[in-house]
């Protein structure tokens, strides 16, 4: 066996050997391309933002995820549980019919979260769009996924979502963290590419004009808010990790498998997952506070931007939706602080209250309701009876914003009014003229 570890220590020292040298040959060369081009400071400036933004999202992705492994490591369930308490919480927590669906569903949700990101990742890897990046292509990675490309996406996915569930099943506590360094490095490497919003954001130019809606300077929507998109794409995938990984700890603590039960989380591990679910509802209230933002930019409707509909229905509930998850958090937050002084050192399950899984239950319907639902049901009710009166003012305001654009708010127009009267003398006269007309 230690000549094993021996062994996997020698590779991956080779390999890291191999990636240094890679990319230290990779921005000599981009470095010497630029500074012939008298581009230098430019290149470097790039670098050094591409390099901290990366580190940022690093080290905070890493020290979040990590730190709730260990501490639910620290507070999940002993394995004395059956001789201690089954005696008398028998029927507190739930079964193993249902034990079963939660664990697979936690163990598919972390495998979908991985596949989403590195997508993500991959396509900011391999585009041609930023050139050069700042990471190689390195030619083994090109090869992998010239194979992987002619496998059929759903196929890969599936299998790749397979691999991950079985394998956080057979060890979580190894390979949870794992999985946590592969997501961090991710979550680096996809908000490093973004370097030039970052910059923009750091550097924005006043347009000194609003939009109607929000009254934002145009500005807002150029420099700020895809950093903000960026912040909220990242926090959720990363507080969404971090909850699904700490219940799965949980669930799978205490043998529960074995004893084919599980009794429920002790104060501590509530107060644990209180925390993590207040960090991700804000999460989502920002994201749903920017979906109101992003009502600009809709394609639903007879014009581009935001409609009747939009604006009557969408808005209200995105605003609502936000609003609601600011105060679940804030609750969830409160309890983490105020759950309760006396916690001993035995385990106690703890069930929780029905007023906060009814407003989860609520904001989960609601979520659901306002993507495509209720904006149908609304423009078939109210807006296609007397669509041209709805939409009337919406399609005015684009007509004088697309306008203004194109810098078409400013010509002169002036009445063509023509009085001479051909004859058949003049068409003979023009006859090259007349026949050089096109007919329309």
């Amino acid at each position: 066996m230690p000549k094993f570890e021996t062994r996997i220590r020698l590779i991956t020292l080779l390999f890291g050997l191999w990636l240094f040298f890679d990319l230290a040959s990779h921005l000599v060369a981009e470095a010497l391309w630029f500074q012939e081009l008298g581009y230098l400071p430019g290149f470097w400036l790039r670098l050094k933002t591409q390099l901290l933004v990366w580190a940022i999202a690093f080290f905070t992705s890493l020290g979040f995820l990590l730190g709730n492994l260990a501490l639910a490591h620290r507070l999940k369930n002993p394995h004395q549980l059956s001789e201690s308490l089954t005696k008398g919480w028998r029927r507190e927590g739930f079964g193993l019919r249902w034990l079963l669906p939660v664990v697979l569903g936690m163990s598919v949700l972390l495998g979908l979260i991985l596949i989403y990101y590195a997508q993500d990742a991959l396509k900011f890897w391999h585009s041609t769009g930023v050139s050069p990046q700042l990471l190689p292509r390195f030619h083994l990675v090109s090869q992998v996924q010239q194979v992987l490309q002619r496998l059929p996406i759903p196929t890969l996915q599936l299998g790749l979502l397979v691999v991950l569930v079985i394998i956080t099943l057979i060890n979580p506590q190894f390979w949870l963290s794992v999985l946590s360094l592969v997501i961090s490095l991710i979550f680096g490497f996809v908000l490093s590419a973004r370097w030039d919003s970052v910059l923009q954001y750091f550097h924005p130019t006043s347009f000194n004009s609003s939009d109607p809606l929000f009254g934002r300077d145009i500005s807002f929507y150029v420099f700020s808010l895809p950093i903000w998109q960026l912040l909220e794409f990242w926090l959720i995938g990363l507080f969404l990790y971090g909850i699904a990984a700490v219940v799965l700890i949980y669930l799978l603590s205490g043998d529960s498998f074995t004893q084919g039960r599980f009794l429920g989380f002790s104060e501590l591990q509530r107060r644990h997952l209180n925390a993590n679910g207040g960090l991700l509802m804000l999460a989502l209230a920002l994201h749903y506070w920017l979906r109101r933002y992003e009502l600009l930019y809709s394609i639903r409707g007879v014009n581009y931007g935001a409609s009747y509909t939009a604006v009557t229905a969408q808005l209200p509930i995105y605003t609502g939706l936000s609003l609601l998850a600011v105060a679940i958090a804030v609750y969830l937050l409160w309890k983490v602080i105020f759950l309760s002084k006396s916690i001993g050192a035995s385990f106690k399950p703890v069930p929780y209250p029905p007023l906060l899984v009814y407003g989860l239950g609520l904001y989960l319907v609601m979520s659901a309701v306002s993507g495509s639902i209720l904006p149908a049901v609304w423009h078939r009710l109210v807006v296609q009876p007397n669509e041209l009166a709805r939409e009337r003012p919406y399609i005015e305001r684009t007509i004088a914003l697309t306008k203004q654009a194109f810098a078409l708010d400013n010509i002169e127009v002036k009445t063509f009014d023509p009085q001479g009267q051909l004859t058949t003398a003049d068409l003979q006269k023009n006859d090259l003229t007349i026949r050089n007309i096109r007919l329309w």
